[in-house]
């Protein structure tokens, strides 16, 4: 598989750092005018993500019509193949200057880093591209906060904390099922925070970055925003393989669940498709959690976002069932358990947000799971499973019945 150069343009912005208010961060590219070249479509070699992540049985049950993921990011190319009739809606979130005016359509991206992101999200298939999207029937809300210099320029001005914020309050006005927030930042933010709980009041589950250790100075340990708020399902990345990279990623309370963010296929701004840089990068990984996250609010639109990013977490594959890390959450998650999960709130993991855990629940040993040598990318998947992450010893719990709900408040906005 041809590895394309244009890609390196967006490994120095991805899981973006955010600024205060008023002093926006920059992001230098690593390319020269990276959007400018068009590439070729890459075929041939398959998309090893479908195998990964199951996604031929996930597709089975849906794939993601009618749910709305909002790219809060450096904009989405309209124009790429894979992308037409993917964007319902798309807004710009800053007041360009006249420097700026020709590079402020959020149909337009002269960074890479939110048209890749929208990609691994709901690409279209095309043929002759081995490119597709988690779920490749969910609409795409492009909201621009990243400011970009004029086209011969290889700087980004990237988003203030306000521009996110307003952002997130107009995915929710819009209504957004999910808002990916492919970005990060070290400090909380109390106008982030408002507009995260006035968005989850309205109906939509974010999913957010918890940063990459490789393009910052922070501690490594330290909780990155808005991944650490409350009900915000904070996403790490892991390589194609599936193992923690400590060169790249964050640890710590951030971290909810961990996806592939190495490696993977993504259509490019200017057109054509790419290959995603070797570094492993929480912002594809974050993109990938909400394609899943897209497909289990189209399959259970009555479910709240709470009991979504529930079924992500206590369906996501882990060596130990009852334990979270630091460094992986609950898991590497997979969209084919999330979708067939049934919660009566015996599952060992993260609390249920509907029922209360039975008191004599058992969460070791040979009364929650049977070890069996298989491989965990092949043939049926029982309802809820783990494994350790790239190996192939997989843990099956108990099927559990039941499928008790609390139905989902009437959302405003179309979806």
């Amino acid at each position: 598989m041809r590895r394309l150069r244009a890609a390196a343009a967006v490994v120095a912005i991805a899981g973006a750092l955010l600024a205060a208010p008023g002093t926006p961060a920059q992001a230098q590219a690593q390319t020269d005018e990276p959007c400018l070249q068009i590439q070729p479509l890459i075929d041939g070699a398959g998309n090893a993500l479908i195998e990964r992540l199951g996604l031929e049985q996930a597709w089975q049950h849906t794939r993601g019509a009618g749910a709305t993921v909002a790219v809060i990011d450096s904009g989405v190319d309209g124009d790429n193949v894979h992308l037409q009739g993917a964007i319902a809606g798309a807004q710009t979130m800053f007041r360009p200057t006249a420097e700026q005016a020709q590079s402020s359509d959020p149909r337009e991206d002269l960074l890479g880093h939110g048209t890749a992101a929208a990609g691994i999200i709901a690409a279209r298939p095309v043929e002759g591209s081995d490119v597709v999207g988690i779920a490749p029937e969910a609409d795409i809300l492009a909201i621009r906060a990243f400011q970009t210099n004029d086209a011969d320029s290889d700087r980004a001005v990237g988003p203030t904390t306000r521009a996110v914020a307003d952002a997130i309050r107009l995915a929710a006005d819009r209504g957004a099922d999910v808002i990916n927030l492919s970005l990060s930042q070290p400090q909380p933010d109390p106008a982030m925070q408002s507009a995260i709980a006035y968005a989850q009041a309205r109906g939509a589950l974010i999913v957010a970055s918890a940063g990459n250790r490789g393009t910052s100075e922070d501690d490594p340990a330290q909780p990155r925003y808005p991944a650490a708020y409350d009900g915000v399902l904070g996403v790490s990345g892991v390589t194609a393989e599936g193992e923690w990279d400590a060169a790249s990623s964050f640890l710590g309370a951030s971290v909810d669940v961990v996806a592939p963010g190495q490696g993977l296929l993504a259509p490019w701004c200017g057109g054509g498709d790419t290959v995603l840089g070797e570094q492993v990068s929480s912002s594809w990984a974050t993109a990938v959690v909400s394609g899943i996250a897209a497909l289990v609010a189209a399959e259970h639109p009555d479910e709240s976002p709470q009991e979504w990013a529930y079924r992500i977490m206590a369906t996501a594959l882990r060596t130990t069932p009852g334990e979270r890390k630091d460094t992986v959450g609950w898991g590497e998650a997979r969209p084919y358990e999330a979708l067939v999960f049934l919660d009566d709130g015996s599952a060992p993991g993260p609390e249920s947000p509907t029922h209360d855990r039975p008191t004599d629940l058992v969460v070791d040993d040979e009364a929650v799971r049977i070890e069996a040598p298989r491989d965990p990318l092949a043939g049926t998947r029982a309802a809820v499973a783990w494994t350790l992450l790239g190996g192939v010893t997989v843990s099956l719990t108990a099927l559990v019945i039941g499928n008790l709900r609390t139905r989902r408040p009437a959302r405003r906005g179309s979806r």
